[in-house]
């Protein structure tokens, strides 16, 4: 037939698929829809890269508009928290989106993501580049609002520290993806001390473990400032719930009327966690101690088996299993 008769149909098929997987297994998924343009300032995408670049800025702003399109059809928002599909919008870092592009980011709503200053290079670049710095050149296109949420934030100036908290904007701290790439600690404490909102989240498959992130969260804070106490347990627990919620503007975060009861429940009697006292426990549990998982008012996994697919560990084992098999 005509080559546009399947075309629809294969449209953000990866986004798709993603999405249905999400919702089938009960996870609350932000797609983070990322623009990436350059494969550095000024620098045309590598042949490896130009799978999934967009051409130009309004390339991508198409795409984005299809794909927001896309989802609401096939995932409807009748009711806060109803929905577990949601479409977010990403520039990848100021490497990936010229600065003359940034202000189109204030025409969409919702959130937006940015890597920010994973590292010293990509500083100095700017800063070569632009004379600024990424979050300087992110400020002077207007996309540094509450609405941002910058993901390393790791190598920052007292200026950037200014710019960041004086918007609110919320900082995803990274703690064990920068410890396994030896990017750095970020100032975390001086970013929440200047009004930024401070959530945990990762960039990388290396680990996956929210709790591990929120404990690296406090030993980086004292390794780099010899001081203990840098986040007290009630801050950690709101950076690990809240502020996620908040980074990812999603209707959780926090067991109230008005919000979708997704919780996990972590279990105390454990090798880690026997003794542990109240908050404590934020200090001394991993993701193995998650004895139950609910979201929308469902439970979705109990002792490590979801209630329609299965045993977790045997999913996994499957899917490696294929894998290799196409290898």
């Amino acid at each position: 037939g005509d080559a546009n008769d399947d075309a629809e149909p294969r449209a953000h098929a990866m986004e798709r698929a993603l999405a249905r997987a999400a919702a089938s297994a009960g996870i609350r998924i932000r797609l983070l829809d990322t623009c990436y343009l350059t494969g550095a300032i000024d620098a045309e995408l590598s042949p490896e890269q130009a799978r999934f670049g967009d051409g130009t800025i309004d390339g991508y702003m198409d795409r984005h508009a299809g794909l927001t399109e896309a989802f609401a059809e096939e995932f409807p928002v009748n009711a806060p928290g109803e929905s577990f599909v949601h479409v977010g919008a990403a520039i990848h870092s100021i490497r990936a989106v010229p600065a003359a592009n940034l202000p189109r980011f204030a025409e969409l709503t919702g959130p937006v993501h940015v890597h920010l200053s994973e590292q010293p290079a990509e500083n100095e670049a700017c800063q070569s580049a632009y004379g600024a710095s990424p979050t300087e050149v992110l400020g002077r296109s207007g996309v540094v609002t509450d609405r941002l949420s910058a993901v390393h934030a790791t190598h920052l100036s007292e200026e950037d520290i200014a710019i960041l908290g004086g918007s609110r904007s919320t900082i995803v701290m990274c703690p064990c993806t920068e410890a396994d790439l030896a990017d750095g600690i970020g100032p975390a404490r001086e970013l929440a001390d200047a009004g930024a909102v401070i959530s945990l989240g990762s960039d990388q498959h290396v680990v996956l473990d929210a709790l591990r992130e929120t404990q690296g969260l406090e030993a980086g804070e004292r390794l780099r400032s010899g001081q203990r106490g840098r986040f007290s347990p009630t801050e950690l627990i709101t950076a690990l719930t809240e502020g996620g919620a908040r980074s990812l503007d999603l209707p959780v975060g926090a067991l109230e009327v008005g919000k979708a009861c997704d919780f996990v429940a972590l279990r105390t009697d454990s090798m880690r966690t026997m003794g542990s006292l109240d908050e404590q426990i934020i200090l001394t549990a991993t993701s193995a101690d998650v004895s139950v998982t609910v979201s929308g008012g469902r439970v979705r996994v109990r002792d490590g088996v979801h209630a329609e697919l299965g045993d977790i560990s045997e999913l996994y084992a499957q899917a490696f299993a294929a894998l290799e098999m196409e290898g």
